[in-house]
This record gives structure tokens, C-alpha cells and sequence, in this order.
């Protein structure tokens, strides 16, 4: 079912990676803005665990926006100081009106 247009309030910068050379053999990650979207967020479900000795909880939501083309999981939506990874991203109701962007933020 898609999404409905009025509960699309949230207003997320689009972040993208830009990969710059170390000098080394490697590269550091970078995110710029690259845009901003309207969206309506839902969490969907949850997740506690241990990593590198650390709890963590991981929070899953579901985005859903206007369509576009540009945006895939190797982008990152921020809200404020919240992050979230884009894990990802489908047409909602297969006619490229709505998009779908299943995501993680990762609270340690």
C-alpha cells in the first residue's frame, strides 16, 4: 500500500560517501549533503547485542518518500543528530511515485 502524502512531515538531509585517497594505498570516507527529502518514518523493529565489547541497540524504520532515482543503501539519512544507514530501497507501488527506504540507526 503506498504511502499516504500527508504524513510525509520529516524533513532528512541526504548524505553521500566521497572516497579521498590517504596516501597510504587506502581511502577515508567522507559524507557531504547531497540533498534533502521529505518523509513519514515508522520503526519496525529492534535489536540489542554486544560489539567490540560494547552494547548496542539497533533501531530498524521504514522511510517512505517521493519517488526519486538517486538515492541507494550506499547513501545515509540524517535527522538532527540522528544517522540513518539505508539498507534498502524499493518502489513502493511499482510506478515510480513512492520509495521505500528500509533503515538502521545504530544507538551504542
Amino acid at each position: 500500500m503506498p504511502p499516504s502524502i500527508n504524513r510525509m512531515r520529516k524533513r532528512f538531509t541526504v548524505a553521500a560517501p566521497s572516497d579521498v585517497p590517504d596516501g597510504a594505498g587506502g581511502v577515508t570516507r567522507t559524507w557531504v549533503e547531497s540533498g534533502a527529502v521529505w518523509a513519514s518514518i515508522e520503526a519496525i523493529g529492534g535489536d540489542f547485542r554486544f560489539a567490540s565489547e560494547r552494547a548496542a541497540q539497533t533501531i530498524t524504520h521504514r522511510l517512505s518518500m517521493r519517488w526519486r532515482d538517486d538515492l541507494t543503501p550506499l547513501h545515509k539519512l540524517r535527522d538532527g543528530t540522528r544517522v540513518y544507514e539505508i539498507r534498502s530501497v524499493h518502489d513502493a507501488d511499482m510506478e515510480r511515485r513512492f520509495l521505500v527506504a528500509l533503515t538502521s540507526e545504530i544507538k551504542t
